[in-house]
């Protein structure tokens, strides 16, 4: 899909969870700029970087 829109002059760029180095590779070849978190989920990133409240409490790790 990246291919598509750099032939249409637009710029790319992938964000995403943690991948493993070939998939890594992959993406960066085909887009401008890679924005890669180092959790494997959505989810663990915003647990991770979010203050203790109530929900985290019944929802631990």
């Amino acid at each position: 899909m990246a291919k598509l829109y750099r032939e249409l002059g637009k710029r790319t760029f992938a964000i995403c969870d943690k991948q493993a180095e070939k998939q890594k590779d992959l993406i960066e070849a085909q887009v401008e700029k890679l924005l890669m978190h180092e959790e494997k989920g959505f989810e663990d990133l915003v647990l991770k970087n979010t203050t203790n409240w109530p929900a985290t409490f019944r929802f631990p790790r």
